[in-house]
């Protein structure tokens, strides 16, 4: 089963099918760059279905990963070369001193063989006793893992760029009085704010004009075929709110009326500052590299369709993926047709495509998921790609919940380089 971490979530029905297809297959392997989405959890439910019997207990499950955290930290500095012989040593007598390992031969056996100072410079030597602490670890019969850290050669170097676009007047007016109109409908309606709030936030930060254009067109341009995704992204966190209220109709005639008041579709649109920060880095991009290909992403069908025209406007030949469509022949069209520089994709494309032809990934709007930016990097950090370097560009508005997100925990973490 690839791309397994879609089976993390006990009650979906994907996690039925997996338990539904347990008990008749003779033998089961799981893939996933991404095990754990949010929490150790994510885990401990795939490993549930692989081996019901060994994985009873989520809470038995958690004194595991703790027995063995020192074991895990060593590995990874006795590969990266900075273990010394006193930092084995220690890790070895802390990991004996949990439940798990109180009786371990094996460690007794490390213990008392501790590898010389030069036998941890050795890569040979390093190999084989990362080898070991894995025949340890009571994860290693049910778990290989490979982290991209752990392979040196000819490792793509990636070049993270925040594109920050100031708002001008209209659009904050806009950006501030859809939130306030959210705030007083939750108010009224004894709503939490949480979910209902940031839906239309991260709307009008991925794009302001197609937001506004899609509140006046209906109701389902709120709630409608992206509802699953962004629940999929939030990992259950609002399972109460899982399903908009009914009375959510009435929120977005207010909104349309919003973006009529305060500016409307052809105004935002006028004077979009953060397609004009697009189009200026994209001039300046293919001044140095004509013709070469580049990714970008955007959570919202809407957002695609407005930035497909506006490029067309402006000269630019694209090809718009999302769910539905035939991604196979957009993708090998993209490639191959010298006339589309530039591929606006939804989610649809961030698992299970190779795009190494690329250098450059463009992030329209920002996933809250850390994990979902990975597997959007992901798509071009490839086996096969010939550049040294990898750009990926992170647009965001200026003094918004998205610029927020970046400095506050994306940035700070280095999620796009690790």
């Amino acid at each position: 089963i690839d791309e397994a971490h879609y089976l993390r979530n006990e009650t979906s029905q994907t996690s039925k099918l997996g338990h539904l297809l347990r008990p008749v297959a003779s033998n089961l392997v799981l893939l996933s760059a991404t095990p754990i989405q949010l929490r150790n959890k994510d885990l401990f439910n795939l490993l549930k279905l692989i081996d019901e019997d060994s994985f009873p207990y989520e809470h038995s499950f958690e004194d595991t990963l703790y027995s063995n955290a020192p074991l895990k930290d060593l590995r990874e500095k006795i590969l990266a070369g900075v273990a010394t012989t006193e930092d084995f040593e220690e890790a070895l007598r802390e990991a004996k001193g949990r439940s798990i390992f109180g009786e371990s031969l094996q460690l007794e056996h490390l213990i008392e063989n501790s590898p010389t100072s030069d036998a941890l410079k050795d890569p040979r030597a390093r190999s084989e006793l990362a080898d070991q602490l894995d025949r340890i670890n009571p994860l290693g019969k049910v778990i290989t893992r490979t982290l991209k850290r752990e392979v040196n050669e000819n490792r793509v170097i990636r070049m993270p760029r925040a594109v920050v676009a100031p708002m001008n007047p209209q659009e904050r007016d806009f950006y501030q009085k859809v939130t306030e109109v959210v705030r007083e409908y939750c108010a009224d309606n004894q709503l939490s704010t949480g979910f209902i709030l940031t839906t239309p936030q991260r709307q009008m930060t991925s794009c302001m004009a197609a937001a506004c254009l899609g509140w006046q067109a209906s109701f389902d341009s709120m709630f409608g075929d992206d509802l699953d995704e962004l629940l999929y992204e939030l990992d259950g966190e609002t399972e109460a709110e899982s399903e908009p209220p009914t009375e959510m109709g009435e929120l977005v005639k207010t909104l349309a009326l919003v973006g009529r008041s305060v500016g409307s579709y052809e105004s935002l649109r006028a004077s979009d500052s953060k397609y004009d920060r697009l189009i200026s880095a994209l001039k300046d991009y293919w001044n140095q590299y004509p013709d070469k290909k580049i990714i970008l992403f955007a959570f919202y069908k809407g957002t695609l369709r407005y930035l497909h025209e506006r490029l067309s406007e402006d000269g630019i030949g694209s090809l718009v993926l999302h769910g539905g469509m035939d991604k196979n022949q957009v993708i090998r069209q993209f490639r191959e047709d010298g006339q589309f520089n530039i591929l606006l994709s939804s989610e649809v494309a961030a698992e299970g495509v190779d795009l190494q032809f690329s250098s450059v990934l463009i992030n329209y709007d920002l996933p809250w998921n850390p994990m979902r930016i990975e597997q959007r990097i992901g798509r071009i950090d490839r086996i096969g790609q010939e550049e040294d370097r990898i750009h990926i560009w992170n647009m965001v508005y200026e003094n918004t919940i998205d610029q927020r997100l970046y400095d506050r925990l994306l940035n700070r973490l280095d999620i796009y380089r690790n």
